[in-house]
């Protein structure tokens, strides 16, 4: 342990034990004065009791000693600090007053009976005596405890003298092994300065030595903060292209959003267009059906036409204009026959192309379906392609922002290695300055043992 310390050591020893001295005797000399306040106001009650009896058998009464007597029995036990009485912590002190606020309880009831009752005087009197007995001997047990304990109090406070008697002769003994030993210490530092003189000269050459590696940690650490430099312009290179690249993807976003845009709207006509045939192909059902029924009513005249000819044939001169009307007739019939069979080919033409094209309609709106579904997967990946590049993006930043910060940080180490470089120089020359206080040391430390 070095000197200092163990005179520091002896110091707080002694400033410890006078602490403890002190807080001892302060600790035995506040319970002597709380034990001697408790057996005052034992008294104060034994004495305020008898005045309260004397004043109760004079037929006045007096509340307010009793409150009083109340107040200082409780504050005996339970500690009242406007009274100065601490709570009694001792068991056996504690017994004799729980004992004299006992019988003072039974007192204030041979009051209350006296005070509704005269006749009960002889009781009041008698029982006051024994209260008197028994709060006597409470103040004598208090006291004599008292004096034991002021007796053992007395002999702590002895205890703790005779122990800083010791804690003194300790100290003095401390320092004169303090003295020995600084004397010893003297001598080895004496043989010591020799050593650690030659030692310094070979420090100053080991200081010499890093210097010059000093320096060249310092031309690699500026080859370092130049690739650094060239390696912050190519990052900024990498994000201005990825700044490019990310805005043609938006704007191929765009560009493919509008194309579904267009198609949804496409698909919607195609929509409406095959409803269209589809309504179209049920009305050309309705017309073969006309047409049908047209021809059916021709065969129809025609049958009538026939039938009226050769009404007329039997009819003679008389049928003849009535038989051209019956030609005229049929052959209308005829007429009309073939142009319904006519209608009734070219509506079977008409539908079976419209149920090509229904066909056709259906399988290509099917294939747009398809191709619509194809095309918003299509955008769905490439939202996620424009969101992989944003990422690309906020990545390359977050990359120029660390390449930046190595630079920096290449700077720092470069100034620190200047700045280890000029430290390793100032070394140099302390070694040498060194040197010379050694010198005065081992002059001084020579000083010392003479006056020692």
């Amino acid at each position: 342990m070095k000197t200092t310390a163990q005179l520091r050591l002896a110091a707080a020893a002694l400033f410890i034990s006078s602490t403890i001295s002190l807080g001892s005797v302060y600790y035995f000399l506040n319970q002597i004065r709380n034990v001697v306040r408790g057996v005052n106001t034992a008294g104060i009650v034994r004495g305020r009791t008898q005045r309260l009896v004397k004043l109760e058998l004079a037929g006045q009464r007096s509340d307010e000693l009793i409150a009083e007597i109340d107040r200082l029995t409780a504050g005996l036990i339970n500690g009242d600090v406007s009274l100065g009485l601490p709570r009694v912590q001792d068991p056996e002190v504690l017994q004799q007053y729980q004992a004299i606020a006992k019988s003072w309880h039974n007192l204030k009831r041979f009051i209350a009976d006296f005070r509704t009752n005269p006749t009960a005087k002889d009781s009041l009197i008698n029982y006051s005596e024994n209260y008197w007995e028994i709060t006597n001997d409470g103040v004598t047990a208090v006291e004599n405890y008292s004096s034991t304990k002021l007796f053992r109090y007395q002999v702590n406070i002895l205890i703790i003298f005779a122990l800083n008697l010791v804690v003194a002769s300790a100290l003095v003994g401390i320092i004169f092994y303090l003295q020995n030993n600084l004397k010893n210490n003297l001598k080895t530092l004496a043989n010591y300065s020799t050593e650690i003189a030659s030692t310094i000269i070979g420090q100053e050459l080991l200081t010499q030595k890093q210097a010059i590696a000093v320096d060249q940690t310092k031309i690699i650490m500026g080859k370092l903060n130049h690739f650094s430099q060239d390696s912050i312009e190519q990052v900024i290179q990498v994000n201005y292209r990825a700044e490019e690249v990310k805005n043609l993807v938006e704007h191929s976003h765009k560009t493919e959003e509008k194309i579904l845009a267009d198609l949804v709207f496409l698909s919607d006509n195609i929509e409406k267009f095959y409803t269209e045939i589809v309504d179209i192909r049920e009305q050309t059902k309705q017309i073969a059906t006309i047409s049908e029924l047209v021809s059916e009513l021709a065969n129809h005249t025609n049958m009538l036409a026939l039938n009226a000819s050769m009404e007329a044939t039997r009819a003679g001169e008389k049928g003849k204009e009535f038989a051209l009307v019956a030609k005229e007739i049929r052959q209308l019939s005829n007429q009309s026959q073939k142009a319904g069979e006519k209608i009734y080919l070219l509506i079977a033409q008409v539908k079976q192309n419209i149920k090509s094209t229904v066909s056709f309609t259906d399988n290509s709106r099917q294939i747009f379906q398809q191709k619509l579904k194809i095309t918003r997967k299509m955008l769905n990946e490439f939202e996620q392609i424009v969101e992989a590049m944003n990422a690309v993006f906020l990545n390359s930043e977050e990359i120029t922002a660390i390449a930046r910060q190595q630079g920096a940080i290449v700077q720092e180490a470069l100034a620190a290695i200047q700045e280890i470089n000029r430290a390793a120089q100032a070394s140099a020359a302390g070694m040498s300055e060194a040197k010379k206080e050694m010198e005065q040391l081992e002059k001084v430390a020579s000083n010392l043992k003479a006056i020692i």
